[in-house]
């Protein structure tokens, strides 16, 4: 069959994040051709994309992509003969080994879940921005406490917390279902722009775009804390000040030479609140770099280590910020994220 090459590139890197690492379940790593979609399916994302397909087949997902991916010419021709894919261009031909029709069992799989994908309910229109801003606050951990590991999106209110921090955002309408889905999942549902969702009530809920991609994942059973929005709320009483506009800009400058925090969850960086001023300083074995800015804070100094990551993507949104009983509470409309791990105080 005949194919656009940019179309196919772009579809297939829509269905990566479903890639698998390592062959955990059959065919993980693998891109599913199906009669009218493709399909990636690693054990915990099954996600699927409309797309015309002569011929079913299934073929390892990394190569090729970059095979594709690689390919200049505007179109491709692919062909299966004897358990083997060829991909031929103007300027390219290349031959991939697939799997035989027996042993191709996800489209199995993709077709019994959408089965089950019926009664969709609405997403509210800021569904996607909350579950982003809210996914880094929950623990990458899938050790930890499942509350503590997990996005939890009930009612109006999409929230998610750590032992160090936690997030919430309060969405422009309510859902119907309390969903409760693994941070990993919720980092990669946020790149969709799904517009509504269905739930089997056991194990897999779906979400689907406007074009029709599905996105499903697991959706657990379990409570976060009930005081954890009142716990918020309590810092709304407090003034906050107006975090320097070039903040963001000084954390990214100096995120060179900062050094990696022990669960490899990103960088450490240390900010320091004085008189008026803040000072953020990065260090590692190669050297170490520190800036300061002026800012309206006024109180005692006060030391708190952070994620550099972390810090960069809070300020992308939200700018405001409180500092009581040696907490951070930032705050910007219907986002509020929290920190709450122990600062160490200058003497």
């Amino acid at each position: 069959m005949k194919v656009d090459r940019k179309e196919l590139r772009d579809i297939l890197a829509t269905l990566k994040p479903g890639l698998g690492k390592k062959e955990f379940v059959q065919q993980a790593c693998h891109f599913i051709f199906m009669e009218d979609m493709i399909v990636t399916y690693n054990g915990q994302m099954l996600i699927t994309h409309p797309y015309k397909c002569d011929e079913p087949f299934s073929v390892k997902g990394e190569e090729f992509f970059r095979l594709i991916d690689g390919i200049t010419d505007e179109s491709i021709t692919l062909s299966l003969k004897d358990k083997q894919l060829k991909i031929i261009t103007r300027s390219t031909t290349a031959s991939l080994a697939t799997i035989s029709e027996e042993e191709n069992k996800i489209p199995k799989t993709a077709e019994s879940m959408k089965k089950k994908m019926k009664n969709w309910n609405p997403l509210p229109k800021d569904f996607c921005e909350a579950v982003g801003l809210c996914a880094f606050s929950a623990s990458p951990d899938l050790t930890a406490a499942q509350a503590m590991a997990c996005v939890s999106i009930q009612d109006n209110i999409c929230k998610s917390r750590d032992i160090s921090r936690a997030s919430m955002f309060i969405m422009s309408s309510p859902i119907k279902d309390h969903l409760l889905i693994w941070s990993k999942e919720a980092i990669e549902l946020a790149k969709f722009p799904v517009k509504e969702y269905c739930w089997d009530k056991e194990k897999w809920v779906h979400f689907r775009t406007d074009n029709d991609v599905t996105f499903t994942c697991q959706s657990l059973k379990a409570e976060h804390s009930p005081k954890m929005v009142e716990v918020l709320d309590s810092f709304n009483q407090y003034e906050h000040f107006e975090l320097p506009g070039e903040l963001k800009n000084a954390i990214d400058s100096i995120f060179v030479l900062a050094h990696d925090i022990l669960d490899l969850s990103g960088k450490f960086l240390e900010v320091r609140f004085e008189d008026e001023e803040i000072f953020i300083k990065a260090n590692n074995d190669l050297g170490w770099v520190q800036k300061n800015l002026r800012c309206s804070y006024k109180g005692k100094p006060i030391t708190i280590g952070i994620n550099a990551k972390f810090l960069s993507q809070i300020l992308e949104r939200a700018t405001q910020v409180v500092i009581h009983d040696e907490q951070l509470h930032f705050s910007s409309g219907t986002f509020q994220h929290l920190l709450t791990q122990a600062p160490r105080k200058e003497v």
